[in-house]
């Protein structure tokens, strides 16, 4: 015979499915990340010509930086100018 767990309403004979959910990853990682490439922040940026090829919405992060990349900018200058952290 199936009880009711106090406090939670739930039978004990029913099964928990976790549900499937989104994780940060700095969750995942405690903030910490390591990059796949050595980028000195005082790293000029060219845009490729294949940029102009794409599509992003305004307020896209991307859309963003290749804004700003089209004057040939640090990577120090772009994390500035678009308001988010060197390692983004």
């Amino acid at each position: 015979m199936a009880t009711r767990d106090e406090g939670h309403g739930r039978r004990d004979s029913e099964e928990h499915t976790p549900s499937v959910g989104f994780v940060r990853p700095y969750a995942l990682t405690s903030g910490r990340t390591r990059s796949t490439v050595d980028l000195p922040v005082e790293a000029t940026l060219q845009l490729d010509a294949s940029v102009w090829q794409q599509t992003w919405s305004e307020d896209d992060l991307t859309s963003r930086i290749v804004a700003v990349c089209e004057a040939t900018p640090s990577v120090a200058e772009v994390s500035a100018k678009v308001g988010a952290p060197l390692g983004v």
